[in-house]
């Protein structure tokens, strides 16, 4: 979660450099794992213990109230996006934990893999949901170089007429595979750069998000 010595502070500059451009959102901190939904809105003590190896010890948060707050002080009008608990993949108690907004300008954001589904399988609670909070899916995929689970993830949120940001327009592999990286390509580095910086030849996943696109635009 966000730490308190600086992300009050980051978020007032940040908020107040771009307060007038009406194209930019403010997402408080994404992913946020390993607090519960008290600590992500009031902040608490967290340990950073990445698969319990101890890596900076134990630091107080800044919940996403303060944020939020900052956000407003410093000017900026525009909606502010909120993640939920569990790298972002649960929106249970979003609602009850959502911190106060003076201007009514929030969103919910939420990750749906194939190997941590929310989106598909909640499908009817996301429709409930909606016509209170706007959602954004800010992460999907799938994880074996294909979109079959994305192109699900896709149709149920354009059915509640929502959106979703493919992750990610880059050359690097997640995880070991081709996952969730739009482009992909095995071939040798070319001057020290991945090639598919140069020949933008989408993975499985790259090519179903397209196509995808393509069919609703």
């Amino acid at each position: 979660m966000a730490d308190a010595d600086h992300s009050v502070a980051f978020w007032s500059s940040v908020a107040a450099k771009f307060r007038r451009s009406g194209r930019v959102l403010f997402h408080t901190f994404d992913e946020p794992h390993d607090v519960d939904w008290a600590c992500l809105r009031d902040g608490c003590t967290a340990d950073d213990s990445p698969d319990g190896n101890m890596r900076f010890g134990s630091y107080q948060t800044a919940g996403n109230q303060a944020m939020v707050d900052a956000i407003r002080e410093a000017g900026a009008r525009q909606p502010i996006i909120v993640s939920g608990p569990n790298f972002a993949a649960d929106l249970s108690g979003w609602r009850r934990y959502a911190p106060s907004d003076r201007l009514h300008e929030l969103m919910a954001d939420v990750s749906s893999f194939d190997y941590s589904d929310y989106v598909v399988s909640h499908a009817s609670d996301l429709r409930r949901f909606v016509r209170r909070y706007p959602v954004i899916v800010g992460g999907f995929g799938d994880t074996h170089c294909v979109s079959t689970y994305s192109e699900k993830v896709m149709n149920v949120i354009d059915s509640i007429h929502q959106s979703y940001l493919a992750w990610t327009w880059n050359t690097v592999q997640d995880y070991g595979g081709c996952d969730n990286a739009l482009l992909d390509d095995p071939a040798p580095e070319v001057n020290g750069f991945p090639p598919g910086y140069y020949s933008g030849r989408p993975s499985g996943y790259g090519a179903g998000v397209r196509a995808h696109f393509r069919s609703v635009r």
